[in-house]
């Protein structure tokens, strides 16, 4: 019998993440927390790289989104 070791479909995987706002940064969080909390070991680690448009001084005096939250 041969015996074919499964591999988790993210293991050795490169994600490329499309902008660093808050659906993109939340989607990394939510990534890393399911890769540390999973049941079975996913070796090698999947790569994560997020690009982001703006630089840090761009991005301070541009209107971008904003979020409120009122009672």
């Amino acid at each position: 019998m041969s015996s074919v070791e499964k591999k988790h479909f993210l293991a050795g995987t490169r994600i490329v993440v499309a902008g660093a706002g808050i659906g993109g940064l939340t989607f990394c969080i939510a990534l890393q927390q399911f890769l540390e909390t999973a049941n079975e070991e996913i070796e090698p680690r999947p790569s994560i790289v997020v690009y982001e448009r703006d630089t840090s001084a761009h991005a301070i005096g541009r209107e971008g989104y904003s979020l409120s939250i009122r009672g």
